[in-house]
């Protein structure tokens, strides 16, 4: 007997799961780039759940997330002070 196999039916319920992912694959594709880092296994695994959820586009283009330092505002450096 021929084995059936089931469409893969689109929704926006994993909009919030595609969101956090693209997400992480930027913080990844940023780390690899900029620090060096081994993640690139992990960069295959989020690209492929992406497209199982129906992400529409090419995650390779997802734009590389470095985190920035911020600057400390005055009242915070001030409450810092105070603390030590």
């Amino acid at each position: 007997m021929p084995r059936v196999i089931a469409p893969i039916v689109r929704s926006t319920r994993y909009e919030h799961a595609i969101h956090t992912l693209v997400a992480k694959r930027a913080e990844f594709s940023g780390a690899i780039r900029f620090k060096g880092a081994n993640l690139a296994d992990q960069l295959q695994h989020i690209d492929a759940v992406l497209l199982i959820l129906g992400y529409k586009g090419d995650p390779a283009l997802i734009t590389p997330f470095t985190a920035e330092a911020k600057p400390v505002s005055e009242g915070r450096a001030l409450q810092a002070d105070l603390e030590v």
